[in-house]
């Protein structure tokens, strides 16, 4: 499964992106999603400086392609309160979908999944519901099918 109740977080508190990419990974190193959590957010790290993740829409999609990523992961955090994710334009976000593939993958997972997700995004009231989802297992309902996604 791409995506399951452990990656995702319902009211997470954040001073920053790098501390939200540093949590999500965190979560992702807990499933047994990655085998170097420093590598996969340094990676990570390295693509947000060449162009923001920031989607608008108070969202955005940070991620890492690695051999430190064991399995294909979407990561899901909606925040407690919006953090500046762009510095250069001040967009702010509340709702991050980190996403975390192999280095090896041939079939191109990321793509795949970046692809799906973002079909999902252009939903507003997919975001709606995202939004004012309590509990992780009310975000993965509106997960089903991309958690069948082939990998």
């Amino acid at each position: 499964m791409i995506i399951d109740k452990g990656l995702v977080e319902v009211n997470l508190e954040v001073k920053d992106k790098y501390e939200a990419i540093e949590w999500l990974a965190n979560l992702a190193g807990v499933e047994n999603r990655l085998s170097d959590c420093s590598v996969f957010c340094q990676k990570v790290r390295e693509r947000e400086e060449q162009v923001s993740t920031d989607m608008g829409f108070g969202i955005a999609i940070p991620h890492g392609k690695t051999d430190a990523v064991k399995d294909p992961f979407v990561a899901v955090a909606k925040l407690r309160d919006p953090i500046i994710w762009n510095e250069e334009t001040g967009s702010k976000i509340d709702l991050i979908f980190m996403l975390g593939s192999p280095a090896t993958s041939e079939d191109n997972v990321h793509l795949v999944i970046m692809s799906e997700l973002a079909r999902r995004l252009m939903d507003d009231e997919f975001l709606k519901e995202i939004r004012s989802a309590e509990r992780p297992e009310t975000i993965l309902k509106y997960f089903d099918n991309l958690v069948s996604v082939p990998y």
